[in-house]
This record gives C-alpha cells, structure tokens and sequence, in this order.
C-alpha cells in the first residue's frame, strides 16, 4: 500500500516507529518504499542515527515532513533521537524499562 495525500502541497509531519532499519528494512527494500523515493518527502533522521535504547544501532524511529510551510518551518539540523537520561536523571536501565526506543525530537520555527 503505498502513501498518498489528495493535495500535492498539502503540509504533512510523520514521527513515530517506522522501524524502518536493521532487520525491517534490508537495503535491497529502500527503493520499494514509496515514502522514501517520493521527492516531495524528506527524511530529518538520518539512517545513520541510533533511535534505540538496547545494544544495537538502529535508525528504527524518523521523522518525515513535506509541503511549503513544513519545508521551509522544520530545522533539518535538530532532528534527532531525544536521550533523555541527562535531562530526567535516569539510567539507562531505566530508560530501557519505559521503552527500547528513544523519542525523536525536531525544532519547527514558527510564524
């Protein structure tokens, strides 16, 4: 099933688990996904980006975005995945105990 939206200008933000990384997607599958290939989407989290709490490095959570307002609103820059140990002084096990993902934060500018 492929995405479609009914207006090609319309603004769209998709953040979330895609898992779309590691064992999910295989490189092989990244030409298949139509959200991936569309140039009217891009992509704040980068493939490289490790969205997971656990001992591997996945980029299985991203942000996606498109449309004028959220092309020129989003800080490509800020994306990322939100380690939030620092800023709630917890540990890592109990950052894993709440999820094995981190949240996936961006900065959007406003009007």
């Amino acid at each position: 099933m492929g995405f479609q939206t009914t207006e090609p200008s319309q603004d769209i933000l998709i953040m979330g688990d895609f898992n779309a990384d590691c064992d999910y997607v295989k490189e092989q599958h990244w030409d298949s996904i139509s959200l991936w290939t569309r140039p009217e989407f891009t992509w704040a989290i980068p493939r490289t980006e490790d969205t997971t709490t656990n001992y591997r490095s996945c980029a299985l959570d991203r942000i996606v975005y498109a449309g004028e307002n959220m092309n020129s609103g989003v800080i490509l820059s800020s994306a990322k995945a939100f380690d939030y140990r620092y800023e709630f002084d917890v540990t890592m096990q109990e950052a894993r105990s709440i999820s094995d993902h981190w949240p996936v934060e961006v900065k959007i500018r406003g009007k």
